[in-house]
């Protein structure tokens, strides 16, 4: 196991110290230093009126099915309502796995319907058994040098030549 590595004093470890996306008194920061520790989440109770503002929910289900119905409506309904932003350009889905209703191939057919639907005039392709259409959100998932794009490189799908059979992204910042 990872903590058995880290515990051996054989592997250079780097720890964390300071927490630079969430504020000091974050509740997702509260939690990773339990986790830290070993110890329980917890989380907070929102139907208490002293508890202002949170950044962690936890949405109980036991059925992964229901989690993929979770975050759709999180991501492209309730968020950009209560938090006003964008679904394609402020929020970002992490999933731990990429099989079943709740893992990343799923989720990201059914982002696609509910962000970057079908229309007549949005150009679309499919290679190896993936949907590519304009306007999508991609993710570099592997290091391209040349190109300087690296693995983890969010961008947009701009346009689809189907003559030379390519897909031209801009990347953030490119």
């Amino acid at each position: 196991m990872l903590h058995d590595v880290i515990d051996s004093g054989i592997a250079l470890v780097t720890r964390l110290q300071a927490i630079f996306h969430q504020a000091a008194h974050s509740d997702i920061i509260t939690n990773a230093h339990r986790i830290s520790r070993g110890s329980v989440l917890t989380f907070p109770q929102h139907n208490r009126p002293e508890i202002q503002q949170t950044d962690l929910f936890l949405f109980p289900t036991k059925d992964a099915a229901e989690v993929g119905d979770w975050i759709i409506d999180l991501v492209s309904a309730r968020i950009p309502k209560e938090f006003e932003l964008d679904p394609m350009e402020d929020v970002q889905v992490l999933a731990p796995i990429y099989r079943g209703p709740a893992g990343v191939n799923v989720l990201n057919q059914r982002l696609q319907e509910a962000l970057n639907p079908a229309a007549p005039d949005k150009p679309e392709k499919s290679l190896l058994g993936t949907l590519y259409r304009t306007g999508d959100k991609v993710m570099q998932i592997q290091n391209n040098y040349p190109k300087n794009v690296y693995n983890g490189d969010i961008g947009t799908l701009l346009d689809i030549d189907d003559t030379d059979q390519t897909l031209l992204v801009e990347f953030d910042g490119q």
